[in-house]
């Protein structure tokens, strides 16, 4: 199903691209701007509508709604898996075609009566495109999924004269996101809190107590956690056996202790506000890699700082 959706969605962009000609950037520019939610749906229709031809609107309407079924495809097929794992239904057995079925006749009259098979099938309500807003992440507050991710990046490579998308690049950049976002969330939550870094590093346990330097047993303060023990080698099966890890009550002394030394009492953390985002990529320039992606993110975020009346 998705092949033969992904060869009508090919076909359908070479008959547009052999229709419009040198317009056919153009039209790709504007399908671009309003997947960036840079247009509305109304400013898009508008606009495609000059470039095209009216003999050539049921095929640019057909490849629209190609791109959204093949959007939402993976999306539907990936929740259909997991309500089928969840359920745990057991498949009936098949009845063998060996075991002889007892016929009953029955001599009324009333015995079988004809019904219309359309009788019982669901109405089906088809909704037009204009009837549900695209889900940007700027309204939902939510990451992109899947499928919005699938979309643009279809738009992007037909920029480029690439035929098609791979559902591994989409996963590829789905979880590239995830570790974007964690990464800015980590440089903005380590400037608030104390945390410990193992290896020199992997950061973790934020908000452990910080030790009080000014208190004599804090010197005395231990982390079996900062370096790796080396692991023991069973001379028998040249296995490597992992590292003994401290005790329940060990650790629980050690907590107790750590906690004893600090002495200090930090108040309940506001939520986070643009400031800190504004300090946190001032301070770690790292966390964006792109100078025209972060150049452009700080000018809008310092445009939206603003100071709440306490």
């Amino acid at each position: 199903r998705s092949v033969t959706m992904s060869s009508d969605i090919v076909t359908l962009k070479q008959t547009l691209n052999e229709e419009l000609g040198e317009n056919f950037k153009q039209y790709l520019t504007f399908m671009k701007l309003w997947f960036r939610m840079k247009l509305t749906k109304e400013e898009f229709d508008a606009r495609i509508r000059k470039l095209l031809k009216p003999s050539i609107i049921k095929t640019h309407n057909e490849f629209l709604i190609a791109i959204l079924n093949k959007c939402h495809m993976e999306m539907t097929s990936e929740v259909e898996s997991s309500k089928l794992k969840s359920s745990g239904e057991i498949p009936a057995k098949t009845i063998s075609s060996n075991v002889k079925r007892t016929q009953v006749y029955d001599n009324s009259d009333y015995n079988f009566q004809p019904a219309s098979p359309h009788a019982y099938i669901e109405p089906y309500f088809s909704k037009e495109l204009t009837d549900e807003r695209a889900g940007f992440c700027s309204r939902t507050l939510m990451l992109p999924d899947n499928s919005m991710v699938h979309g643009r990046m279809l738009v992007t490579a037909w920029d480029l004269e690439l035929s098609e998308v791979e559902e591994q690049a989409v996963l590829l950049l789905v979880k590239a996101i995830e570790l974007f976002i964690k990464s800015i969330l980590t440089s903005i939550i380590t400037r608030r809190k104390s945390y410990q870094i193992r290896e020199g590093n992997f950061i973790y346990n934020f908000g452990i107590p910080t030790p009080n330097h000014e208190l004599k047993n804090t010197a005395l303060l231990q982390d079996a956690c900062m370096q790796s023990n080396a692991t023991d080698v069973c001379d028998a099966d040249r296995l490597h056996l992992p590292s003994l890890r401290l005790t329940y009550e060990q650790a629980e002394q050690r907590a107790a202790y750590a906690l004893a030394c600090s002495g200090m009492h930090y108040p309940t953390a506001k939520p986070i506000n643009m400031f800190e985002l504004y300090e946190a990529l001032k301070v770690h320039k790292n966390v964006i890699p792109s100078h025209g992606v972060y150049s452009l993110n700080m000018e809008r975020i310092i445009s939206r700082l603003w100071q709440p009346d306490e």
